[in-house]
Formats: structure tokens, sequence, C-alpha cells
């Protein structure tokens, strides 16, 4: 899946973030697709961002963009980690709306919304 360098520093930005925000939950992040951090297992065809116990129970977290949420990718990997344990998503409050339409017309089991300032 190809994004901009500008999309990529979202992302990256609101990755850290996701993952400070859960510490600070009191949550344990096993891993993340970020460096520094063991990287999650292939679950389906993909790997999620954020792989974390959050209040007793394994959860996938994926970080996606404006530019990357209406993405075929982006739609096949929330397929996949809906499938396999509970999912989270994080997304900048602009398009938020966008991403919870995506889900519910696709039938993806979305725990938690998780949004943040940027576009």
């Amino acid at each position: 899946m190809r994004v901009s360098d500008s999309d990529k520093e979202l992302h990256d930005r609101m990755l850290l973030l996701q993952i400070q925000t859960y510490q600070k939950e009191g949550s344990r992040v096993v891993a993340a697709d970020l460096d520094g951090w063991p990287t999650p297992p292939v679950v389906g065809r993909h790997v999620p961002d954020i792989m974390v116990e959050y209040r007793g129970k394994v959860v996938y977290n994926e970080v996606e963009t404006c530019e990357t949420i209406e993405q075929p990718e982006t739609r096949e990997q929330l397929e996949d980690f809906a499938e396999w344990a509970t999912l989270h998503v994080t997304i900048p409050q602009s398009c938020l709306e966008t991403a919870k339409r995506i889900t519910a017309e696709r039938g993806i089991e979305v725990e938690t919304f998780w949004h943040y300032g940027g576009t």
C-alpha cells in the first residue's frame, strides 16, 4: 500500500500516541509494528499495528489515516484482525465517521474507535 511521506508520519505519530494511551491505562503492549518493539504476529494475511492485552483480552489495533482507510487492503486487514481477536481502530478525528461507515458496511466488528486530531 503506497502512502505519502506526510501520511506515514501521521500514522507513526498516532501509533506511538496509541501505545502511550494504552500504557497510561495500565494495559500491556505486547508488540507493535514500530522500531524498537517486537513485531506483532501475522494475523490472517496481515500484521496488525499493535497487539495489546487490554482489559483482560487480546486486542489488535490498526492505525489508519484518512488516506488509507478507504483502501481495499485496509478493509482486508480489518476483516482479518476482527476474525481473530477484539479489534480497535485508531483514526484521525476528521475521518472517524468514514471509518465507522466502512466497517459497518462490511460487517466488521470494532470494539473501540480511538481518534486523534489531524487529517
